[in-house]
């Protein structure tokens, strides 16, 4: 079973506390601007859209698998950037 550490930052003109999670994600100018991870205890992945406009073949598999174990600090918010941002 795989395990996958996860951290989207993002970035938009709205501000997510005055308008919300849904609101926020929603919005055209929201986008993702880095976003750091790890599988089990190996080294720390990073991926910068601006730098590199191909998502990371890694990522999209484990994200894809229904088997995949995620871990994240803000875990509705990493879970809905995945859903809204990228599809």
């Amino acid at each position: 079973m795989l395990n996958c550490h996860l951290d989207w930052e993002t970035r938009s003109s709205l501000p997510l506390g005055d308008v919300g999670l849904d609101v926020y994600l929603s919005h055209p100018s929201t986008e993702i601007i880095m976003a750091n991870y790890a599988f089990g205890e190996g080294k720390v992945k990073r991926w910068e859209p601006h730098l590199d406009p191909r998502f990371p073949s890694d990522l999209e598999d484990a994200l894809n698998d229904p088997f995949c174990i995620f871990h994240a600090w803000g875990a509705t918010f990493e879970r809905q950037v995945a859903l809204k941002l990228l599809g």
